[in-house]
């Protein structure tokens, strides 16, 4: 099945891209920035309410279509490079949630409470028709079921701890 990433780097197929990179640049980034604040909201709800979701801070990011990709290099990576991927390892665990539930900017003033429940609720959510998605089987259910979904697929992210592998650089 194909998946979507973003990459900063031209890369050749066959690169793989070890999962993490995330958390490695939220610890190097300033403690007193709202995007380190909000992982730190966001991990916090995982390891309290989803133990079983992986980590964002150990997981690779990808999209479920090109236009998803597109759309999420325009909003927070314009000059990176598309990419088609596959999973390295499909029996990872993985969690699929709408983009626009990880609060992008601080709006005024975010109430703590208000980036809490964000936060539940990208880790609560659930694909459409309540499919479940509790292993390989069902993440291969998941992306053709989205697939056929395509309004709904454009705007959603998969994160998974799983190394992604390049298949192809995507024309820009």
């Amino acid at each position: 099945m194909k998946l979507y990433h973003v990459a900063p780097i031209p890369l050749g197929a066959g690169s793989v891209i070890e999962p993490g990179n995330f958390g490695r640049l939220m610890a190097r980034n300033d403690a007193g920035s709202f995007i380190a604040h909000r992982e730190a909201v966001y991990e916090c709800v995982r390891a309290k309410r989803f133990a079983n979701k992986p980590s964002r801070m150990e997981s690779i990011f990808c999209c479920l279509n090109e236009d998803g990709v597109r759309e999420y290099r325009a909003q927070f990576n314009p000059l990176s490079i598309c990419y088609e991927v596959e999973l390295v390892d499909w029996g990872k665990p993985f969690h699929v949630a709408p983009i626009s539930h990880v609060i992008c900017q601080q709006q005024h003033v975010l109430a703590a409470a208000a980036l809490e429940v964000a936060a539940n609720n990208y880790w609560a959510y659930l694909v459409p028709n309540d499919l479940e998605t509790s292993g390989a089987n069902d993440l291969v259910t998941v992306l053709r079921h989205t697939n056929l979904v395509r309004e709904v697929a454009a705007l959603m992210e998969v994160l998974t701890p799983s190394p992604i592998r390049i298949v192809r650089r995507l024309q820009d």
